[in-house]
């Protein structure tokens, strides 16, 4: 039996794709669905789903952005988009097959064979991977970090805030580490939750816990419980006066 997870953010296809599997794939078991990029990380996590079904294009990201969140990808990928455009960036995902929308019966059964008859899942990680993975018990609580030293787990409320620099990142921890990550600010506005971080200028996203008091000085400033001043983006300032307002309200 081949296992496998749809995440993708439109309801219909969702449910084109459930229904596809079961008039014309019996050997493969669809065992979760996801609408997001948050969700369908933390689906992967918890399910170790043999195949996933991916769409590209969705409305918190791409689905680029979830693999790229992955330190060892343990599964075939197979991408269900209406963007051919993507086949060539598709493929250096180790994707197994690029499928159009609307999504082709015999193009389906033939990209779940080609699953069949490769029995090898790509990059089977090392102990060191092996053991993060073990260690990420809730993926809503944790984010996995690949830095030029390995792969760090990284508690979300031990993140006071994060500050980019082109294309890398720096993760500030409550214990002063620092942690850089070659990847954009933008990768990690998606998947951290917007419930607990907010990004208040293009060079930086702090988590709410942390905000002592929104000062009025330089064109507006956030300062944070560790005494440290991070620039607020005048654009920015009603939605992030929204966020404390609805903070101090639950």
């Amino acid at each position: 039996m081949i296992t496998t997870i749809i995440i993708d953010d439109e309801s219909n296809a969702v449910k084109t794709l459930r229904e596809l599997i079961k008039l014309n794939c019996p050997e493969v078991k669809v065992i979760g669905e996801a609408r997001d990029i948050r969700t369908g990380l933390a689906l992967i996590y918890q399910k170790k789903p043999s195949v996933v079904l991916l769409d590209i294009q969705m409305n918190e990201g791409t689905g680029f952005d979830l693999l790229d969140l992955i330190p060892e990808i343990e599964f075939h990928v197979i991408f269900t988009t209406a963007y051919a455009e993507f086949a060539l960036k598709a493929f250096k995902y180790q994707t197994i097959d690029y499928l159009l929308k609307p999504i082709d019966p015999d193009e389906l059964k033939a990209a779940f064979e080609k699953v069949r008859k490769n029995t090898r899942l790509y990059n089977f990680p090392t102990a060191p991977a092996r053991a993060s993975e073990a260690s990420v018990q809730n993926p809503r609580d944790q984010i996995a970090l690949t830095t030029s030293e390995g792969v760090s787990i990284l508690k979300l409320d031990h993140i006071v805030r994060l500050e980019s620099s082109g294309s890398y990142t720096t993760f500030h921890t409550t214990d002063k580490k620092r942690i850089v990550v070659t990847k954009t600010l933008k990768e990690f506005e998606v998947v951290l939750p917007s419930s607990d971080f907010i990004r208040i200028h293009q060079s930086h996203i702090v988590n709410l816990h942390f905000v002592k008091m929104v000062l009025k000085e330089d064109g507006g400033q956030i300062l944070l419980r560790n005494d440290e001043k991070v620039p607020i983006s005048r654009r920015k300032k009603e939605s992030i006066m929204d966020a404390l307002y609805g903070r101090s309200l639950s």
